[in-house]
């Protein structure tokens, strides 16, 4: 590279190069389009100038720079003050040709190569992943288009000794591991606030920032659970365990409850049929299942009519197909037990 002291700023998806001294007055600026590998003088002032800086758009892109400074005290008049010089350089009226080929890399024919990263560890690894440019060849002097993608390929690596630091109050001996160099001991104790569902104790290391890299060595803090925090004591796990047993509870009594639920408890259930009323079973169903003797005897002690009283309409009750003539007044004067008459059933 240059010798001494300069300011400088790449242009051209980084094919060009610009600098000037930053030390002392200069007439001329240097740029290079190999990389380096030589450099070419380009006269940009009669007067002798201190440049401050160079400058070109943010993404490095264009081929056109500008140069800003101020001008040399003179020798011969102490008083005259310096004035600011603001000089533009476009490379573009250099009137080169535009690169070949850019879908094409590493092809004789194109003025493009792959190239990648490398660090000091892992080859073409640098901060845990490989990326893959497109870059122009060295001594292709040529312009690359504006709007041509540089990165190929992106993978992550895996970790290496490379991407890990030492975390606080910890140093690298030499090339070896992490060592404490505190009086604090390590220790697996959760902290007295413990926030949160976790803890982390540090091993020592941590991960450069930025770095994606992925398996390989391992030194990230140990997880541990906070005390009364883990899974097993977390209110939505106790929680999900009182549904769990609720609803097995329930599976349980719905296996082992009594098979044949308790029927309806109605001594007399009538509905209106063609002249009187018929005896019905607690189903709604004509009622042809009692005993003949005993419960007659039954229906007879619990319906007491009034024989006398042949007020209102009369009223007939079918038991085993034999029928009884009665008068309106019996059900009036019958017991509180007797449930009222239904509605006919469906």
């Amino acid at each position: 590279m240059l010798q001494g002291s300069h300011i400088f700023e790449i242009g051209d998806h980084g094919a060009i190069i610009v600098a000037a001294p930053d030390q002392e007055a200069t007439r001329n600026v240097y740029f290079t389009w190999n990389e380096g590998l030589t450099w070419e003088t380009l006269r940009v002032s009669e007067t002798p100038i201190h440049v401050t800086n160079i400058i070109i758009e943010p993404t490095n892109t264009a081929v056109h720079f500008v140069l800003y400074g101020r001008t040399s005290a003179s020798s011969k008049d102490k008083n005259k003050e310096p004035k600011g010089v603001i000089i533009s350089i476009d490379f573009a009226s250099l009137h080169e040709r535009a690169c070949r080929l850019p879908n094409k890399p590493d092809d004789e024919n194109s003025d493009y190569e792959k190239w990648s990263p490398n660090g000091v560890i892992s080859e073409n690894c640098l901060m845990g992943h490989q990326t893959t440019y497109i870059r122009r060849k060295r001594d292709a002097q040529c312009f690359n288009p504006e709007e041509i993608d540089q990165v190929f390929s992106q993978v992550n690596c895996q970790c290496t000794e490379e991407d890990w630091e030492c975390d606080l109050g910890y140093e690298r001996k030499k090339d070896g591991p992490c060592v404490n160099v505190t009086a604090e001991t390590y220790s697996l104790e959760p902290p007295e606030e413990c926030e949160g569902e976790f803890y982390y104790v540090s091993q020592g290391y941590r991960k450069i920032a930025g770095n994606t890299c992925a398996g390989g060595v391992n030194h990230d803090p140990i997880k541990l659970p906070c005390p009364g925090k883990g899974i097993f004591k977390s209110k939505i796990f106790m929680f999900f365990c009182l549904i769990t047993l609720l609803a097995a509870l329930y599976q349980y009594s719905k296996k082992t409850g009594p098979k044949n639920p308790r029927k309806p408890t109605l001594d007399v259930t009538t509905r209106p049929s063609i002249g009187g009323f018929q005896k019905l079973n607690p189903y709604g169903q004509p009622d042809s299942s009692r005993e003949e003797d005993e419960e007659d005897d039954e229906f007879d002690n619990q319906f007491k009519f009034d024989e006398e009283d042949d007020s209102g309409p009369e009223l007939m009750s079918v038991v085993q197909g034999k029928k009884r003539m009665t008068g309106r007044s019996g059900l009036e004067t019958a017991q509180k037990s007797i449930p009222m008459i239904s509605r006919p059933g469906q």
